[in-house]
């Protein structure tokens, strides 16, 4: 081929490549304009409004299959170190884990939630010039008289050493424990205080330096101090406590003895152990149910409107003439 030719064939090559681009500029390729009628319009909203309420139904019954108990116990061990409180399920709880709740504690307040050290949580023995944030507890005497000045390992801290750790947040750790029994025979039933924490925090951000033995009044890598970490968004919360490997059940009588150490005297708060069974869908809460029917009854709502206005206001009109359309 000669060079005469391929040049030919080059400027035709250009002049389609200019028409195509030209197409582009001006719109003129070919495409699909997808125009939705009145049927497929119902259609669509018809099958969203059956999928929202059938997710609604189903999360609203599998919440209300959920059995619970909660009881209360500031009141009945005011003013007692170590008491029994007994309680009868009205249902069979399987397999319930076990929460302590607590009401008017606000967890939630800028001061509290903003009162710790993340670096030292993570292991690192910071010096009081890193700790600003921890404020206004530093150091050991900044804890009060009610914390005994002890490490994990037995040592006594001085009042002006670092508290690890340190924060508002570890200040008021709650720090009751239970003991589950039978109250016919006082057999015990374990309570599995393992994994009620995130993984997360197991493995990275809670951890105790090499010596924090001996430096460490409270000890982080303690799950119940894991959980107490994760902060609330109202002032009335439950958390999890522990997991109940067996069937507590109907008609039989349990005892749970407390070690009442955590004070609500002082906010007015009132103290609960909650039991509750827990499925694929989580707890008794049946928001989520309610919330799915709502969006399929505006949905609904939605498409009755609409109904109205087609068969109503462009009775006997065409729906696609020129005429219909309001400048």
């Amino acid at each position: 081929m000669s060079s005469k030719d391929n040049k030919k064939k080059e400027v035709e090559t250009d002049i389609s490549k200019l028409k195509c681009w030209g197409k582009i500029q001006n719109q003129q390729i070919s495409h699909i304009l997808i125009t939705p009628t009145f049927k497929c319009a119902m259609i669509c909203y018809g099958i969203f409004a059956i999928v929202l309420a059938g997710f609604g139904v189903l999360c609203y019954m599998q919440a209300s299959n959920i059995h619970e108990l909660t009881i209360r116990y500031d009141d009945k061990c005011n003013g007692v170190a170590v008491c029994d409180v007994s309680f009868v399920p009205d249902s069979d709880l399987v397999n319930p884990k076990i929460y302590y709740q607590l009401e008017n504690f606000y967890a939630n307040h800028r001061n509290f939630v903003k009162s710790r050290n993340y670096k030292q949580l993570r292991g690192n023995d910071l010096g009081s010039g890193a700790l600003t944030t921890c404020e206004p507890v530093i150091r050991m005497s900044d804890l009060g008289d009610s914390i005994p000045k002890v490490a994990l390992d037995g040592s006594t801290l001085r009042s002006d050493d670092i508290a690890f750790p340190c924060g508002l947040i570890a200040k008021y750790f709650f720090n009751d424990t239970y003991k589950l029994q039978f109250s016919s025979n006082k057999t015990q039933i374990t309570i599995d205080e393992k994994n009620i924490a995130h993984q997360v925090d197991r493995d990275y951000k809670f951890k105790l330096p090499s010596n924090g033995k001996s430096i460490a009044w409270l000890d982080i890598e303690n799950e119940h101090v894991m959980v107490w970490y994760q902060m609330e968004s109202f002032p009335n919360f439950i958390k999890l406590w522990g997991h109940i490997w067996t069937t507590l059940k109907a008609g039989t009588n349990y005892t749970i003895t407390i070690s009442n150490k955590f004070d609500v005297s002082g906010f007015d708060g009132k103290k609960y152990i909650y039991l509750s069974e827990v499925n694929a869908f989580g707890g008794s809460n049946k928001f989520l149910g309610v919330a799915f029917l709502a969006m399929a009854g505006i949905v609904v709502f939605i498409m009755l409107v609409f109904i109205v206005l087609y068969f109503v206001r462009l009775q006997g009109k065409d729906l696609y003439s020129t005429e219909n359309l309001q400048w």
